[in-house]
C-alpha cells in the first residue's frame, strides 16, 4: 500500500496547562457600595437633564407665545394701513405706493425690536414676513389697478375736453382736425388699458368723433346757423354724424335757422338798406333767404320766418322811436305845465320853456317838427283864459276818465294837451297817462261795477260817450265810496244803487225859461258852487290844499246820492261835500 505524500507535516497538537481560578464574590471586597455610588451619580445626571429640557421647553413656549402675540398684533395695524391705502384711488393710489411699503417695513421692524430675544425674534421673522410680503403684493396690486384706471380716467377727460373745445372755437378748422387726431390715439390708449378689440376701439373711435363733430356743429349753429346747415348736410352727407345723434343735431340747427338765423339776416336787411320801406325790405330778406338754402325743400319755411324777423325789427324799432318821442314828449309837457319852475310859473314861449331845465332843452332838441308845432300852441294856450270849466269839458273829462278803464290803449293815444279841458284836468289826465304807462294793469274794480250794471246799462240807448262818461262818473263815485267805508268796496246792491243814481233823469233849470232833464251822472255843475266852494275858509284854517273841480264836483254828486238814496243814517254818517282832505 503506498502512503501519499504529504511535505506539510502534521504537527503535535498542545494542550494549555490549566490555570488555578479562585471564584471570590465582588461583595465581598466592597464591590456593591461602589454600584450604589454609581447608581447614585447616573440619577443626578438624568434629573439635571430633565430639568434642563423642561427649561427649554418653558423658554421655547414664552418665546412662541410672545412672537404669536407680536404677529397678531402686526398682522391687525398691517390690515388698518392697507385698509386706508386700498381706499385711496387713481394717482393719489401710485403716488402713495411708497410710503404704503416703507411704513409696513417699519412696522415690522418696530414689533421685532420690542420682542425679549433673539430665538422670539426669529419665530417673528418667519410668520411676520410672509404677512408683509403678501400685504406689499396685495397693496402694488392695487396701485397698478388704479394705476391703469387713473390713466383711463385722465385719457377719457382728454376726450371730453376735445369734443367741448369744438364748441367753442367751432370756427377753427385747423383745430377741429388735431381733437380728431387726439381723439383716435387717447379711444387707443382706453381700448388698449381695457383690453379691447379692434372692432370695439375702431367704433368708439367713430363715435366720440361723431360726438365731437356733433358739439361743433351745434356750437355754430348758435351765432351762425347757416354756416352750421352747410357744415352738417356735407358730414350727414359723408355718413359722419352717428345716427343716435343726427335728428338733435338737425332739430338744433333748424331751430336756430328760424331764430339766431332769420334775425341775423333781417339785421344784415335793415343795415343794408336803413331808409327803405318795409315792402323792399320784406323782398330784399326773402331773396337773400332763397339764394342760401340752396332749394332745400326742408328749408322752406325759414324764408317766412325770416319775413317775420323783418317786420319784428321794424316794429320794434318803431316801438323804441315811439317810446323815446313819448318820453321826450312827457318832459317837455311837464315843463309846460310849470312842473320844472320852482314856483310853478308856466314857461310862455319857447326860451321860457328851455330855459327852464336842461333836461328839456334836450327834449325839445328830439322833437320832431309836427311835436313842435303843437307844443308851441299849447305854450300860446298858457297865456289865455283856459281855467274855465264847462259842462261841455266836464263831459269830455269824463268820457276819457271812462276811456281810460275800458280801452287803455285809446287813452294813451289822446293828446290831452290838444284837448277841450281845463288846465286841472288836463293836468289830472296826464298824470294818469304817466300811471297807466308804469301800471297799465286796469282798476277791476270799476271793471266788476260796470259788469254788475250791465242789465241796466242794455236797456238804455247810451251813445259810446256817454257809456265812457258815465264809466268815469261811476269810478270818481266808486272811489269815494271806499274812501268814505273805511276801505271797503261797495257790494253788488250798493252798485246797482249807484248806478240807478246816476242814471236817474234830474230836472235842472234851462239858461232862459224852462227846465232840462239830465242823468245824475251829466247834471251840470255851476261854476258859482264850484268858486263858492273853492273860497270856503275851512281849507285854509285846517291847513289842506283847496280842492280841485273834479273833487268838488265828485263831492256833490254823492251828496245829491246820499240826499235822493241813502238812508237818513247813511246821510248822517257821511258830512256833506266832505272832500280829500278836510
Amino acid at each position: 500500500m503506498q502512503v501519499p505524500y504529504n511535505p506539510v507535516p502534521n504537527a503535535p497538537n498542545l494542550i494549555e496547562t490549566p490555570k488555578v481560578h479562585v471564584d471570590s464574590p465582588v461583595a465581598a471586597f466592597g464591590g456593591t457600595v461602589g454600584e450604589a455610588l454609581s447608581s447614585v451619580g447616573r440619577s443626578l445626571g438624568h434629573a439635571g437633564d430633565e430639568l434642563f429640557q423642561r427649561a427649554m421647553a418653558l423658554q421655547n413656549l414664552r418665546n412662541e407665545t410672545e412672537a404669536k402675540e407680536a404677529d397678531a398684533q402686526y398682522m391687525m395695524e398691517v390690515g388698518k394701513l392697507h385698509a386706508n391705502y386700498s381706499s385711496l384711488q387713481g394717482k393719489a393710489a401710485v403716488d402713495a405706493l411708497p410710503k404704503y411699503q416703507e411704513d409696513i417695513q417699519n412696522l415690522r421692524q418696530q414689533m421685532r425690536g420690542n420682542l425679549s430675544n433673539d430665538m422670539a425674534r426669529k419665530m417673528f421673522d418667519g410668520s411676520s414676513l410672509s404677512t408683509m410680503g403678501r400685504t406689499i403684493f396685495n397693496g402694488a396690486g392695487h396701485a397698478a389697478t388704479e394705476n391703469k384706471k387713473w390713466a383711463h380716467g385722465a385719457s377719457i377727460a382728454r376726450v371730453d375736453a376735445a369734443i367741448n373745445a369744438g364748441a367753442q372755437d367751432y370756427d377753427d378748422e385747423l383745430l377741429a382736425k388735431r381733437n380728431e387726431k387726439l381723439i383716435e390715439t387717447e379711444v387707443r390708449t382706453q381700448g388698449d388699458i381695457e383690453g379691447s378689440s379692434e372692432e370695439k376701439i375702431q367704433e368708439q373711435i367713430d363715435r366720440k368723433k361723431s360726438s365731437a363733430l356733433s358739439h361743433r356743429i351745434t356750437g355754430m349753429a348758435r351765432s351762425a346757423p347757416w354756416q352750421a346747415w352747410n357744415l352738417f348736410k356735407e358730414s350727414d352727407d359723408k355718413h359722419l354724424i352717428h345716427y343716435t345723434e343726427r335728428d338733435r343735431v338737425e332739430a338744433t340747427v333748424l331751430d336756430k335757422m328760424r331764430t339766431v338765423g332769420a334775425r341775423n339776416l333781417a339785421s344784415d336787411v335793415d343795415a343794408s338798406m336803413p331808409e327803405a320801406s318795409i315792402e323792399d325790405k320784406v323782398a330784399k330778406g326773402r331773396d337773400l333767404a332763397k339764394n342760401l338754402i340752396k332749394g332745400d325743400p326742408s328749408l322752406s319755411s325759414t324764408v317766412d320766418y325770416v319775413e317775420k324777423a323783418i317786420i319784428g325789427l321794424d316794429n320794434q324799432k318803431d316801438a323804441i322811436e315811439k317810446k323815446v318821442l313819448r318820453d321826450n314828449r312827457d318832459v317837455v309837457v311837464d315843463a309846460i305845465q310849470g312842473n320844472y319852475s320852482a314856483k310853478g310859473i308856466k314857461p310862455m314861449n319857447v326860451d321860457e320853456l328851455i330855459a327852464s331845465d336842461p333836461k328839456v332843452a334836450v327834449a325839445w332838441d328830439a322833437l320832431p317838427p309836427p311835436e313842435k308845432r303843437k307844443m308851441r300852441t299849447h305854450l300860446a294856450q298858457n297865456s289865455h283864459d283856459v281855467f274855465v270849466n264847462t259842462p261841455e269839458r266836464s263831459n269830455n273829462y269824463h268820457q276819457l276818465i271812462g276811456l281810460s278803464g275800458e280801452n287803455q290803449a285809446a287813452f294813451l293815444d289822446y293828446d290831452i294837451l290838444n284837448e277841450n279841458l281845463t288846465e286841472q284836468q288836463k293836468t289830472s289826465l296826464l298824470k294818469m297817462q304817466r300811471s297807466v304807462r308804469l301800471h297799465p294793469e286796469t282798476d277791476p274794480r270799476v271793471g266788476r261795477a260796470m259788469d254788475t250794471l250791465k242789465p241796466s246799462l242794455a236797456a238804455l240807448t247810451l251813445s259810446k260817450d256817454e257809456t265812457l262818461q258815465f264809466r268815469g262818473a261811476l269810478q270818481l263815485l266808486l272811489e269815494d265810496h271806499i274812501a268814505t267805508h273805511g276801505g271797503k268796496q261797495p257790494n253788488a246792491e250798493e252798485v246797482r244803487k249807484l248806478g240807478a243814481g246816476l242814471l236817474q233823469q234830474q230836472a235842472v233849470p234851462g239858461t232862459w225859461w224852462g227846465t232840462n232833464k239830465y242823468p245824475m251822472f251829466q247834471v251840470p255843475i255851476s261854476d258859482d258852487i264850484i268858486e263858492q266852494e273853492k273860497a270856503n275858509p275851512k281849507y285854509k284854517e285846517a291847513g289842506v290844499p283847496t280842492p280841485t273841480d273834479e273833487q268838488i264836483k265828485a263831492a256833490i254828486t254823492r251828496d245829491r246820492f246820499n240826499k235822493l238814496y241813502g238812508s237818513k243814517k247813511e246821510q248822517g254818517k257821511v258830512p256833506e261835500r266832505q272832500l280829500p282832505g278836510t
